[in-house]
């Protein structure tokens, strides 16, 4: 089992985002035979939406095989208190 986890952290008022402070990402990995790594992109926001973004490079050995498995994580949250995301395969 594998989680993949990307947060933003931003400040903001009913109105709009007022600014982005940092981003992140985790990853928690229990299968020996995957390696997981993070590339965290710079974070960024609109005029009522902070956006974090990840690329996470997998590799595996499926069936005596190497094999890429890179996913990019895109997480937002907005100046109504609400968030949401995405992940989609490379």
């Amino acid at each position: 089992m594998t989680t993949l986890t990307s947060w933003v952290d931003y400040k903001w008022n009913s109105d709009k985002v007022i600014s982005v402070l940092n981003s992140g990402a985790s990853v928690r990995n229990w299968n020996p035979g995957v390696s997981i790594s993070e590339d965290i992109r710079k974070p960024w926001k609109t005029s009522t939406r902070a956006y974090g973004q990840t690329i996470f490079k997998g590799s595996m050995v499926w069936k005596g095989t190497g094999v890429r498995t890179d996913k990019k994580q895109t997480v937002w949250g907005n100046n109504k208190g609400k968030q949401g995301g995405s992940i989609v395969k490379m």
